[in-house]
């Protein structure tokens, strides 16, 4: 049985302040503010849109992903 351990540095992540990364912050914020604001029957609608597409990720995933993209 290998039970090696690695040992790695520690490194901090960049963290871009740029306009553009500052903006798609805002509008990801935008995006879940929208969907906490939902009533619960649309969240649900949501949720079995994406059943219905049978894509890999729940509704709140698809609502956020396409809230990105078209807004």
């Amino acid at each position: 049985m290998n039970n090696k351990q690695y040992r790695r540095i520690h490194v901090i992540p960049a963290n871009p302040m740029t306009v553009a990364q500052q903006a798609n912050r805002s509008k990801f914020a935008q995006a879940i503010l929208s969907w906490q604001g939902l009533p619960l029957e649309d969240k649900d609608t949501w949720r079995e849109y994406a059943k219905y597409l049978e894509v890999r990720m729940s509704g709140y995933n698809l609502y956020i992903r396409l809230y990105m993209l078209f807004t």
